[in-house]
């Protein structure tokens, strides 16, 4: 009898402790387990579409919430190049609030359900700047910011009930971590390519500026381009008589055919041709990467 109470007492231990162990864990993680739903997103958080989006960790669920806000432009994928958070779960007829806390980017829609209104932000915009929308329609919305699409700067919001089983790139695995892979991956392809643009904006700006100092170079030196190689013909001041001066002796040298220089010409204009695209091409990067003026046309 005494080895049966025993036994009894050390699963009724065993059983204590479990359940103290679960509901420890379920006050830890609440919001990561109801987050990580099993939501299908078919790929989208995967390189699918531009590149992984690296800050995606989850459904965050917002449900019982009348009002939701998302930070765009928010750390992420190697820079100031995410939706944060990357996806959220709301009820219909939430407001959610579109923040942005960077600059150069804007919002545009990839999917939504055949009957939502949603129309986005399609211009580029920058801190300060504040957009909201009333999601009413249930379904999947996916969306992407466009300058930075190759960085993975994508997000979603689910509405309602809508889900799957997990499957596709950009679902959960069966343990509760995103397929897509975490900011803990090591960097992926984002980092190496937010890198890649980086070196790239760097040897455009050196181009630029040996093109610059090129130019400048040509100018301070345009005499020994331009000079013909004749003797000078003009009288020094000893041969000139006090009654004449230079206008008087008539000294005007007339370009001649031959001395004008077409190779010449054509090289200023190409380099003209060259700072002007080089500038546009190093504002162009300036804007991609979010650390400038935005660039329009």
């Amino acid at each position: 009898m005494t080895d049966a109470t025993d036994r009894g007492r050390i699963l009724s231990r065993r059983a204590a402790l479990r359940a103290a162990a679960g509901t420890v864990a379920a006050g830890l993680g609440a919001g990561t387990v109801a987050a990580q739903n099993g939501v299908d997103y078919g790929g989208w958080f995967g390189d699918s579409k531009g590149a992984t989006t690296q800050n995606f960790d989850g459904t965050v669920d917002r449900t019982g919430q009348d009002s939701v806000t998302v930070e765009v432009g928010a750390e992420g994928n190697g820079g100031p190049y995410a939706f944060g958070p990357a996806a959220v779960r709301i009820d219909p007829g939430t407001t959610v609030t579109f923040d942005w806390v960077s600059d150069t980017h804007n919002i545009l829609i990839e999917e939504q359900p055949s009957d939502a209104d949603w129309g986005g932000v399609d211009a580029i915009e920058n801190t300060g700047f504040s957009h909201e929308h009333t999601f009413e329609t249930e379904g999947i919305y996916k969306y992407y910011c466009q300058p930075h699409l190759a960085l993975g700067m994508k997000g979603a919001i689910v509405v309602g009930g809508s889900g799957g089983s997990g499957g596709g790139d950009g679902g959960e695995t069966g343990d509760g971590t995103p397929a897509g892979g975490g900011e803990t991956g090591g960097g992926g392809g984002s980092s190496t390519l937010s890198l890649m643009f980086r070196v790239v904006g760097g040897a455009v700006a050196a181009a630029l500026a040996l093109v610059l100092g090129l130019t400048a170079w040509v100018f301070l030196n345009y005499d020994e381009f331009t000079t013909t190689g004749e003797a000078d013909t003009t009288p020094s001041q000893a041969e000139r008589t006090a009654s004449k001066s230079v206008f008087e002796e008539g000294i005007v040298r007339d370009l001649d055919h031959d001395d004008y220089n077409p190779y010449g010409t054509a090289t200023l204009i190409v380099i003209y041709a060259g700072i002007i695209s080089l500038l546009w091409v190093f504002m162009y990067f300036v804007e991609f990467l979010g650390g400038g003026p935005t660039v329009v046309g």
